[in-house]
C-alpha cells in the first residue's frame, strides 16, 4: 500500500522533535488557516505525520505545528488513490448499488413472464404528463400500452392506451414516444396497468414487479 507521504521516517522523527520545541501555549490564528487549507482532503497524510488519527478539531498546539513544518517540508503530498468511477474498469460497487441492481433484475424478469402471458402486444412508455422530468427525479410512471386493441371480459381498451386508462384519467396520461429506442428497456412502475396486466393474463402478482 502506497504511504500517504513521502518523507521518511528519519524526516518525520526531525519534524516532530522540532515541532516538540517550537509549540507553545497559544495557537497563530494565520498559521492554523494555512494548515487548515492544506490538510483539507488529505486526512490520510495529516495521520501519517502525526503518527495518530487526524482530527481537526482535536489538534493540540504541537500537532499544528507539526503539520506546518510537514506542508513546508512536502508542499506535494502524493496523490491518494482515487478509486474508480461506475464505468471505469475495477469499480467495486457499494452494498446498496448492488441490492438495487438484484430488485431491478428481479423486476425484468417478472415483467418478462407478465408481457409473454398477455394477449396482445404490449410496450412499455413514460407518462409526460407531471411537472418534474429530470434525470435523477421524475414525477411520471411508466406504463404499460397495448399496441392493439384489447378485449378481455370486462376490460376494453383501444391500441396505444395504457392498460389504466379512463375517460376520467386521459388528461393525465401523455405518452409522447411511443416507439422511443429508450423505452424498449423500460420496466413497468404503474400500479393500476399492472394490476389490470395480472388480471388479464390471469396470473398472480410478483412482489419484484408490484409491491404491496
Amino acid at each position: 500500500m502506497t504511504s500517504p507521504t513521502g518523507l521518511t521516517e528519519t524526516q518525520l522523527a526531525e519534524l516532530r522533535t522540532r515541532a516538540a520545541g517550537i509549540a507553545c501555549g497559544f495557537v497563530d490564528p494565520t498559521q492554523l488557516r494555512r494548515v487548515e487549507q492544506f490538510v483539507t482532503g488529505r486526512n490520510p497524510w495529516a495521520s501519517a505525520i502525526l503518527g495518530k488519527p487526524f482530527a481537526l478539531r482535536a489538534m493540540t498546539n504541537r500537532d499544528l505545528v507539526l503539520l506546518d513544518l510537514a506542508a513546508h517540508a512536502e508542499p506535494t503530498p502524493p496523490e491518494p488513490p482515487r478509486a474508480p468511477a461506475p464505468w471505469e474498469p475495477g469499480y467495486q460497487p457499494t452494498e446498496g448499488e448492488r441490492a438495487a441492481t438484484a430488485r431491478s433484475q428481479a423486476a425484468a424478469r417478472a415483467w418478462l413472464r407478465l408481457v409473454t402471458a398477455l394477449p396482445v402486444p404490449v410496450s412499455v412508455a413514460y407518462n409526460y404528463s407531471g411537472p418534474h422530468h429530470y434525470e435523477f427525479h421524475v414525477s411520471g410512471a411508466n406504463h404499460i400500452i397495448v399496441r392493439e386493441p384489447l378485449h378481455a371480459g370486462r376490460i376494453h381498451r383501444h391500441a396505444d392506451r395504457s392498460l389504466c386508462w379512463t375517460p376520467s384519467r386521459a388528461q393525465h396520461l401523455l405518452f409522447a414516444y411511443l416507439d422511443d429506442p429508450v423505452d424498449r428497456d423500460r420496466v413497468p412502475t404503474c400500479k393500476a396497468c399492472l394490476r389490470i396486466a395480472y388480471r388479464v393474463a390471469g396470473l398472480t402478482p410478483v412482489e419484484d414487479l408490484l409491491p404491496r
